[in-house]
């Protein structure tokens, strides 16, 4: 199923079928694909950064028998290593779908993939910063105590992880869930002319 083929099945509906322009739905819905794709490429080249560095202070504590510290860095280095997993499992239907599927399923797993990718954000939080915080307070806190130079450094990583969560879940709001509100416009549309519906996600 391609752009064209949508278009071409949208024109033969009928005229008060009142879809917007399939032009415009493309471009964003591709748009937002090329968003994806190019923030998974960087946010996996860090976790391979973050993971090698991490490993190399949980080497220094592992010698020093600093076993707390050896404790948080291992956290770190796994959770970077988490990372990619969860970016994958929230691009696994951004391929397109087959030639041969009807055009409302198709449009339903383009909105499916937009969801997936919102819930994701909105959940950034709990797998993304969270984990982070845990394991730099620890390391810190186990490296050089409550100092006031490390107590200010922890307020810094706590500020910068607020920021990333609600920019995440800002971007899940007014991009992913707007664009699959938009698909779901459409589905709807295109379902009251008689074409057959798909089952529907549920929104949580």
């Amino acid at each position: 199923m391609d752009w064209d083929r949508i278009r071409e099945q949208w024109q033969q509906q009928p005229a008060d079928a009142g879809t917007i322009a399939i032009d415009a739905l493309r471009r964003r819905d591709d748009a937002l694909a090329k968003q994806v794709r190019r923030r998974d490429r960087i946010e996996v080249i860090a976790a391979a950064v973050v993971a090698l560095a991490f490993s190399g202070i949980a080497l220094v504590a592992a010698l020093e028998r600093a076993w707390l510290e050896l404790a948080f860095a291992v956290w770190l280095v796994a959770w970077a290593v988490s990372i990619p997993v969860w970016l994958h499992r929230g691009r696994a239907h951004l391929a397109e779908a087959d030639p041969a599927v009807p055009l409302l399923q198709h449009l339903e797993r383009r909105r499916q993939l937009a969801i997936t990718q919102a819930r994701m954000l909105e959940r950034a939080w709990l797998w993304y910063v969270a984990p982070a915080l845990v394991g730099l307070v620890g390391l810190t806190l186990a490296a050089s105590g409550p100092t006031p130079g490390a107590l200010a450094y922890l307020g810094a990583c706590l500020a910068l992880g607020a920021a990333i969560a609600w920019w995440n879940a800002h971007v899940a709001r007014t991009r992913f869930r707007r664009h699959a509100d938009a698909l779901q416009q459409q589905i709807d549309t295109l379902s009251a002319t008689g074409t057959q519906r798909p089952e529907r996600t549920p929104l949580p």
